[in-house]
């Protein structure tokens, strides 16, 4: 009789190692709702990496924007000096 049952249902329990099919499911739903807040968390983090980029990059061109403005400052400093001077 027994050699008859194996590999079969146990009611609500797995046969092999004995946990109920609502423990299992409710493991796998779990597991489920976490994989998918790894991946709202990856979108997360690529968003503000792009971001990031382009912050970095607006940043970059403003500090480049100040750098041409004392370069066109200084030239024409220098400029008004040597009109000064002759």
């Amino acid at each position: 009789m027994a050699s008859q049952n194996r590999g079969k249902s146990n009611g609500n329990k797995s046969s092999k190692c004995g946990l109920h099919y609502k423990d299992i499911h409710g493991h796998v739903r779990r597991i489920v709702k976490l994989m998918s807040n790894i991946e709202i968390l990856r979108s997360n983090c690529k968003m503000i990496n792009a971001k990031s980029i382009q912050n970095a990059t607006k940043l970059h061109n403003a500090e480049s924007k100040i750098a041409d403005e004392k370069r066109k400052y200084n030239s024409f400093i220098a400029k008004h000096e040597c009109k000064l001077r002759s």
